[in-house]
């Protein structure tokens, strides 16, 4: 075996690649910057941003994703298995609320149906994507 490591090795370490490293801990932060805008921001969703936020942080600085995972405000997120049927209901209400309120307030037509075709998209993987716990 070559002194380097094999391939697979050399892409696994962050350290041997020190340009795709801090690519991805941008990447992650603009994620994890998104996500916690989704918190307040009905129409952006929050889980998804975070969750590609802890890959792509994983993939880059373990420092940054032992704290993202183990911290207590994300921690609930990621040892989550789904979401209970209450919970999907409150978040599919505000998430319509928002998107209809937006859909009224719309001055073009394609941007009322985009947001209408949205909160249809959002609807059916939340009730069919996403797990339901009790």
């Amino acid at each position: 075996m070559s002194p380097e490591g094999t391939e697979s090795e050399r892409l696994k370490d962050p350290k041997a690649r020190p340009v795709a490293r801090a690519l991805l801990t941008g990447l992650g932060a603009v994620c994890l910057l998104l996500g916690m805008l989704g918190v307040v921001v009905p129409i952006l969703p929050t889980a998804p941003f975070i969750l590609l936020a802890g890959f792509l942080f994983l993939r880059s600085s373990r420092r940054i994703s032992d704290w993202l995972r183990n911290g207590s405000m994300f921690k609930r997120l990621f040892r989550s298995k789904g979401l209970t049927m209450r919970h999907k209901l409150t978040l599919l209400a505000w998430v319509w609320i928002a998107l209809l309120v937006g859909a009224y307030l719309a001055p073009y037509m394609v941007l009322k149906v985009f947001l209408i075709a949205l909160g249809v998209v959002k609807t059916v993987v939340l009730l069919r994507v996403v797990r339901t716990v009790s």
